[in-house]
């Protein structure tokens, strides 16, 4: 892991994204810290995934919290952003 998670600033990326690569999510800014994010963390959910029949990329955003509290959020967040949205990788 490149850092300690931290909600607001913390994403898993495949390993093609170093880490300290800054990742950009415009419509996660002010539900999720500012939507800009620091791969810092790899994972199952974006090694093993891919959306859209591999054409997107995965992130995964860290929630801080309980599983149940963070199962209740990402919910809401899906509901205000959707499921896939735009991630600007720089």
């Amino acid at each position: 892991m490149g850092g300690r998670a931290c909600e607001g600033v913390t994403c898993a990326a495949a390993p093609t994204h170093p880490f300290g690569q800054t990742v950009v999510i415009p419509k996660l800014a002010g539900l999720v810290g500012s939507g800009i994010f620091i791969v810092q963390d790899r994972g199952s959910a974006v090694t093993k995934m891919r959306a859209s029949q591999g054409t997107a990329e995965v992130i995964d955003v860290y929630l801080a919290g309980s599983r149940r509290s963070c199962a209740k959020r990402m919910i809401e967040l899906t509901r205000k952003v959707g499921y896939y949205t735009e991630a600007i990788i720089q």
